[in-house]
């Protein structure tokens, strides 16, 4: 667990890569479960309400045991509740988008977000060439992993859907960038994640009843629930926080990224997809794209 709170920036940043590495590869096997979990007919919104709650207890049973704990600012809770706000827009987006879309194309658009942040930060500095040169390569790689180059590429409503959430979750990325470094850590990540359950549970009690009735809890169902609130929400999400006190967004969005290799190494290793070429010359792509970022940034802030 990373040290909480405000942080110098004065140490190396291997740890840091490696620490947000750790979460992409938590969020590569929540999403073969999130997929297992919507299948046995678990409601999206019900799901995003009850992982977001498991994480945001869980840090908060945390915070309850911490020795020498502060009080909570009005600016943590400001903060956010208004990043809990768009990481919950972010959710809908794509979920609802991938009732249109097809998976492929879903995972290949949430991949945009690694072009929208460098967009989105020319109007606040000059960017070098670099970071869209390695944002290109690595969103190639998403295509070629996604195998979109199969599919048809016209756009319909759930790809527009899908594009919105990789703008929103690009807007993610800089709010952490600009407020993670100046904001209580623990403080600032509860507040998000119990921000995002309880717009979750009003959205599932709004347009979810009826699909309450086809709900089974069962063992396995529970642990799958617990994996995502504890790891997927609230371990995946403090990390993030504490990693963007350090790292700028462009490299954790790249970074990112790894999610989508990990998924495709959990889905073949249990059985989910089968051995094909695309999926090595995507992993590959990807990987030459962080390796790039990472070893010759070619920007005003080197790791």
């Amino acid at each position: 667990m990373p040290k909480l709170g405000k942080h110098n920036h004065k140490h190396g940043h291997t740890k840091h890569i490696l620490l947000f590495i750790s979460v992409t590869v938590i969020w590569g096997g929540g999403f073969l479960i999130t997929n297992d979990l919507v299948h046995a007919q678990v409601p999206v919104l019900f799901l995003t309400a009850v992982r977001f709650a498991i994480g945001s207890g869980f840090l908060a049973l945390f915070r309850l045991f911490s020795p020498g704990k502060a009080a909570f600012s009005r600016a943590e809770w400001k903060q956010g509740f208004l990043l809990g706000l768009v990481i919950f827009a972010a959710f809908a987006l794509q979920t609802y988008g991938a009732l249109y879309t097809t998976p492929g194309k879903n995972g290949m658009l949430t991949g945009l977000h690694v072009i929208f942040v460098p967009l989105l930060l020319l109007h606040r500095r000059k960017m070098r060439a670099k970071p869209f040169i390695d944002a290109g390569i690595c969103l190639v790689g998403v295509m070629i992993l996604s195998n979109i180059f199969g599919e048809r590429l016209a756009l319909n409503l759930g790809d527009i859907l899908v594009i919105f959430c990789a703008l929103v979750f690009a807007v993610q990325f800089l709010i952490l960038e600009k407020h993670a470094p100046t904001l209580h850590t623990l403080h600032y990540v509860i507040a998000q994640l119990a921000t995002v359950a309880a717009v979750a549970v009003v959205a599932s009690l709004l347009f979810e009843m009826p699909a309450y009735a086809r709900l089974r809890l069962d063992l396995a169902i529970i642990l799958k629930l617990l994996f995502l609130g504890l790891l997927s929400t609230g371990y995946a999400y403090i990390v993030q926080t504490f990693v963007q006190t350090k790292l700028p967004a462009t490299t954790v969005s790249l970074l990112s990224c790894l999610e989508s290799v990990f998924a495709v190494i959990f889905s073949l290793l249990f059985g989910y997809e089968a051995f094909s070429l695309h999926l090595v010359v995507g992993a590959l792509v990807i990987a030459a794209a962080m390796v790039s970022a990472l070893v010759w940034p070619g920007g005003r802030r080197r790791l």
